[in-house]
């Protein structure tokens, strides 16, 4: 049980590692959000 424990903290701490990494691919790629808005 413990282990399935330390998997999802393990997961979530990547998942928003993720986010993270794209919201500042974002604010120094302006013309990504550009192009994704269409």
């Amino acid at each position: 049980m413990k282990m399935k424990i330390y998997a999802m903290f393990l997961f979530s701490t990547i998942f928003v590692g993720v986010m993270v990494a794209v919201e500042m691919y974002k604010d120094a790629n302006p013309e990504w959000m550009a192009y994704q808005s269409l």
